[in-house]
């Protein structure tokens, strides 16, 4: 029994070894060493994503601005939104591929300075042409930040982490684009918008040059100051531990660790077999061809193409059109831009509560339930239905803030189906998870360059009547529903020998709060 003298130099000894500040090569330390990195990958990756979506929605908050400037009208700014939309899907696939290919480190670092630069680049626009030709490119640069992000996942993270993962990242894009309203109605009381641009493009090559000198492609080679180890240096999974082989402590141990590490010590005879197998090649830098053939022949490849392409068309509204739907339809005029610029904020502040619920939900209904298959589904049909609904009960009320807070319920109905989707992309593509991912993300933006693009004529063709908009995209989300009842998103499209290797060879550990 340890006496109440030594009690006080224990904890502060547990704490360093949990910081990695003594016994660096104790599993505890290496599990919670990976658990930290993971955690910076994360705020990494929530990062990047709040920072897409204020590039990406600035425009949209200032589109009143650029259209008195450069004399465009309404169908010509939806030309704007939408050839983004085009360079968006169009290099979803070859963005997802690249990642495949040469990981996610050089593809995301060389995609966001591209979109960086476009976007200070769209400060220069002098007309429609320049301006449609500068947000074409800036689609390129962030087509491949979504597969790239869940490539990064698909091999730093595990099992229901992954939707965790996901879920947070898309609540750090909504709450982006919620806020950047406000930010640009804020930025624009002392700049002009030319300059908002080159103020919010410049965050990007920030942002691009801590990701490249922290981040690597594989878990195992991730420096020892990123978080996990010294490149090189051979690690296994053993329980829920890192161990690395064949390696004495380099300080003496008081009993309870050495009953720890005892625990959690392979035999000899499972070291012997570990040393003779030879190290794998590296997964980043060995070529496997995309079975396109599995994909293109698989039912729940197509219907969760498909149900992206129903959520992205109702989403974009709220990206693009949205600012404009606020001030016609409530009467707002220039003077109310803090008002406009707040009852913006609710529908996408809820979706990114929508992401999160999804996230918290799914593991929990998965471990009562035990089918992950029924509980992704269900989900799947539950978002799109809630979307539908709350987006037909905003048109019937009158008050501006009810009627904002009823499409952002909407809004929270249509992310409660987005992390099951990507996580159905990890699953079913496994290796090719990134490759996977673009190719819904295309379609994605299949119906998110519609929506900008098809707005204008429908609300022209309406007379007007904004109600009329609403009722379509409603259409497009019941479609979303009809989807998901015959998608199967667990089940791996890919034979077994060609599904991700690196998740076998160089896992990354889930430890619980009471293991770490």
């Amino acid at each position: 029994m340890p006496t109440e003298a030594q009690g006080p130099k224990e904890e502060p000894d547990r704490k360093k070894r949990a910081q990695g500040a003594v016994h660096p090569d104790l599993p505890l330390g290496a599990a919670r060493a990976g658990i930290r990195a993971r955690r910076v990958l994360l705020g990494f990756a929530m990062t990047l994503a709040a920072l897409l979506y204020v590039d990406r929605v600035c425009i949209s908050q200032s589109q009143h601005l650029i259209s008195a400037d450069l004399g465009l009208s309404k169908p010509q700014m939806g030309l704007a939104f939408t050839v983004f939309g085009i360079a968006y899907g169009l290099f979803e696939i070859p963005g997802g591929w690249l990642a495949d290919r040469f990981g996610p480190r050089r593809t995301l670092t060389g995609g966001v300075c591209w979109w960086s630069f476009f976007t200070v680049a769209s400060g220069w626009a002098r007309g429609l042409a320049s301006l449609v030709g500068y947000r074409f490119l800036f689609g390129l640069g962030q087509a491949c930040c979504f597969p790239n992000l869940t490539r990064a996942f698909s091999s730093w993270f595990q099992g229901q982490d992954r939707t965790r993962a996901q879920s947070l990242t898309w609540l750090a894009a909504r709450w982006g684009g919620a806020f950047t309203p406000l930010l640009v109605v804020f930025v624009l009381e002392f700049v002009t918008w030319r300059q908002s641009f080159y103020l919010f493009g410049a965050i990007g090559f920030v942002w691009a040059l801590l990701f490249w000198r922290w981040f690597r492609d594989q878990p195992e080679r991730a420096c020892e100051k990123g978080g996990i180890v010294k490149a090189g240096r051979p690690w296994r999974w053993s329980g829920a531990r890192y161990i690395r082989h064949r390696q004495a402590p380099k300080t003496p141990l008081d009993d309870a660790t050495q009953r720890r590490l005892a625990s959690h010590t392979p035999s000899q005879d499972q070291a012997a077999a570990s040393a003779a197998q030879p190290r794998p090649a590296e997964p980043a830098r060995t070529h496997v061809q995309v079975p396109w053939g599995r994909f293109l022949a698989n039912r729940s490849v197509w219907l969760l193409c498909l149900q992206y392409a129903c959520l992205s068309y109702g989403f974009w509204f709220y990206l693009t059109w949205l600012p404009t739907y606020i001030r016609e339809e409530f009467g707002l005029e220039q003077a109310d831009r803090y008002v406009a610029a707040l009852l913006a904020a609710p529908p996408l502040f809820l979706a990114g509560i929508g992401c999160v619920s999804a996230g918290w939900l799914t593991p929990r209904l998965i471990r009562r339930f035990g089918d992950a298959r029924r509980v992704r589904r269900g989900l799947g049909v539950l978002g799109h239905a809630v979307a539908c609904t709350m987006l037909l009960v905003s048109i019937r009320l009158e008050n501006p803030i009810l009627s904002m807070i009823a499409m952002g319920f909407s809004c929270f109905g249509n992310d409660l189906a987005m992390p099951g989707s990507w996580a159905g992309c990890m699953d079913l593509g496994g290796r090719f998870s990134g490759t996977l991912s673009g190719t819904m993300n295309m379609w994605g933006c299949i119906g998110g360059l519609l929506a900008p693009w098809t707005i204008p004529y429908i609300l022209a063709a309406a007379g007007g009547r904004w109600h009329v908009v609403i009722l379509v995209i409603a259409g497009w989300y019941a479609v979303g529903a009809l989807c998901w009842l015959g998608i199967d998103p667990v089940t791996p499209v890919a034979v077994p020998e060609e599904m991700s290797k690196e998740r076998d060879e160089f896992p990354i550990p889930r430890v619980t709060p009471a293991e770490a």
